[in-house]
């Protein structure tokens, strides 16, 4: 499923669980729509084969904590 992923245009994201259920992270897509970026991420993962059921957005908090610690 992986290289599926990265041929569909997923190279900049990466698949992993959350709650048991499987997990599409995209890292770093170049927009700032996010509506369009995230249309754009569910249909790349339908040519992929994948189904998403549901797309999450972290809270800005978390994104916060991430940058903060990779400053460090």
């Amino acid at each position: 499923m992986p290289i599926a992923l990265f041929e569909a245009g997923f190279d900049d994201s990466h698949l992993t669980q959350s709650g048991g259920h499987p997990c599409i992270v995209i890292d770093d897509r170049d927009t700032t729509d996010l509506a369009a970026t995230v249309r754009a991420a569910v249909a790349d993962a339908a040519r992929a084969g994948v189904k998403v059921l549901r797309v999450q957005i972290p809270d800005v908090e978390q994104i916060n904590a991430e940058l903060a610690a990779a400053s460090s």
